[in-house]
């Protein structure tokens, strides 16, 4: 069996407007593009052929979707008209495949098909829709296709069942599309007409499936996809708008809870408003307004939005950490030795305890990244926690998130509200901190790819202490980047903001213990954020 999905189109118009013009494989759901998504879920039944039709935006689409190939599974890009029918995209793909069993997916639309019976040919369907100018709709009986009605108004019968975008032919005959024009705008029901001619179609109802390709189901998915993601961490209630949270980790949970519990009055409003709330161990959670906003790590990754549109969100962010640097408060130094010496050490040996390899890359005293000698985390490390001693300055200490990146905030497109989510709680054992944290956290998405490393968009090879990587970055964001380090060094020591990132990318790597890739790639970041000190007498 072979998989296609059809990618060929621009996202919805209510989506595009969100994203800025994306290809429908492109919209993020919870962190990762639909067709990540998708691929998954073909590889889960043991496809490992897939064929994905590319126009809109295809360069984009394709420099994502090339990072989901690995040794099992084999993507193959067909370009088509984005201006023809999702037919046309379909049969540019079967003409091109020598296969007689295919699923087809649609790319704006999540399925587990593990659910499903592969014995006999079907096309999922179902009958929560509205707005049937948006559907290809169904007529059946016993089970069995009559009739597609494509995209009409709804004027008779409400027996109509809506197409979901899934479809599974075993005996697909490609002589079977010589009668149809390539010229014309074809419909996948087109194809669908011809192919049960000679093969019944069955109706399989579903009455969950997650579709992004349409706004007003955008938002139920990015619920849905929460929920099921996060198991029973995780509950999101979609009548009252609300998401119930709980954790295993009783004690960091309940500092989380107790932080935004005490808040200032002008600073709660940032966060979501909590409804309800337990302390209790072992049972605590806590019930918070739910908001559909894209997280910025989203639009960062995936959408096109201007240099200058992104500078003004920056604006806003920096707005924000004002507001929380005017909140002072004593912090201890043992509170910043706790932070970043010590954390550093212990993470270091949780890494090693998790992988004793990385004994011998630590201790090495020269290191080659992309064709440049650096010095070795043995050679670096007294340096660097020497330098750790100027980052206490009591005028820094002031009210934190602690965990400032891309992913923990929420942006409005349409008016520019910003929320914040996920805060750390406490700080080195302290409820406050050093805002050079925040500011560290949020260039470390900025300026040290973190959200392109965790998302797996990047390639990197190593051989023994020569490492060599590309991350999938546009170019278009150096700007973005350049003016965020002139804001930051208007009022603060750059370097200061530099060495905290290394050593939050030191820190981390334990925590990535499923890919070493990506554990090699923080490290190779910790280790030139570090060499940007040399001029700064390191």
């Amino acid at each position: 069996m072979i998989g296609i999905i059809l990618s060929a189109g621009k996202a919805d118009s209510a989506i595009s407007q969100i994203y800025n013009n994306i290809p429908t494989g492109l919209i993020p759901i919870n962190g990762r593009p639909v067709i990540s998504h998708i691929v998954k879920s073909f590889s889960e039944i043991g496809i490992t052929e897939i064929y994905v039709s590319v126009g809109y935006e295809k360069e984009k689409l394709i420099k994502y979707a090339q990072n989901l190939t690995s040794d099992k599974i084999a993507l193959t890009f067909i370009e088509t008209d984005p201006l023809k029918g999702a037919g046309n995209s379909l049969c540019s793909i079967l003409e091109r495949v020598n296969a007689a069993e295919i699923l087809i997916s649609v790319a704006d639309t999540i399925f587990d098909f593990k659910k499903l019976d592969f014995s006999k040919d079907f096309i999922l369907a179902a009958n929560d829709y509205y707005d049937s100018e948006k559907w290809c709709l169904v007529e059946s009986k016993n089970g069995i296709v009559t009739k597609f009605i494509d995209k009409e108004l709804r004027k008779e019968s409400s027996e109509k069942l809506a197409l979901v975008g899934v479809y599974y032919l075993k005996h697909f005959n490609e002589n079977d599309l010589k009668n149809l024009s390539l010229n014309k705008n074809l419909q996948i029901s087109d194809i669908l007409e011809i192919y049960m001619k000679k093969n019944p179609i069955q109706v399989v109802m579903v009455d969950e499936w997650i579709d992004v390709g349409h706004i007003e189901k955008y938002y139920k998915a990015k619920q849905q996809l929460l929920s099921t993601r996060f198991f029973n961490s995780l509950e999101v209630n979609r009548l009252l708008g609300t998401i119930t949270k709980r954790s295993d980790k009783n004690e960091k949970f309940i500092n989380e809870i107790n932080w935004q519990l005490n808040l200032p009055k002008n600073i709660s409003i940032l966060f979501p408003r909590i409804i309800d709330y337990s302390l209790e161990n072992e049972r605590a959670f806590v019930t918070m307004e739910y908001y559909g906003y894209p997280n910025i790590s989203e639009l960062w990754l995936y959408s096109s939005l201007s240099p200058s549109f992104l500078k003004h969100i920056l604006e806003n962010l920096f707005s924000i950490l004002e507001i929380f640097y005017r909140e002072k408060r004593d912090v201890s130094k043992q509170s910043y030795h706790a932070n970043y010496v010590q954390k550093t050490e212990d993470r270091i040996r949780d890494l090693i305890n998790l992988n004793s390899n990385w004994n011998e890359l630590l201790n090495q005293e020269e290191l080659i990244i992309n064709d440049k000698k650096y010095c070795g985390w043995s050679v670096l490390r007294d340096h660097i926690y020497k330098k750790c001693e100027s980052l206490y300055h009591p005028n820094d200490n002031c009210l934190i998130h602690g965990d400032f990146c891309l992913s923990n905030i929420l942006y409005d497109m349409n008016n520019g509200v910003v929320r914040l989510i996920d805060p750390r709680g406490k700080w080195g054992g302290e409820s406050y901190g050093d805002i050079k944290y925040d500011i560290a956290k949020l260039r470390h998405s900025i300026c040290g790819d973190y959200d392109f490393i965790v998302n797996d968009l990047f390639e990197i090879k190593q051989n023994d202490y020569h490492f060599t990587y590309k991350v999938s970055s546009s170019s278009t964001l150096e700007e973005t980047r350049r003016f965020f380090d002139r804001k930051v060094s208007e009022k603060f020591d750059l370097n200061k903001i530099i060495l905290i990132e290394g050593l939050l990318f030191i820190s981390m790597l334990p925590l990535h213990n499923d890919s070493l890739e990506r554990q090699y790639l923080m490290f190779c970041k910790a280790i030139e954020n570090f060499s940007l000190l040399a001029d700064d007498g390191l």
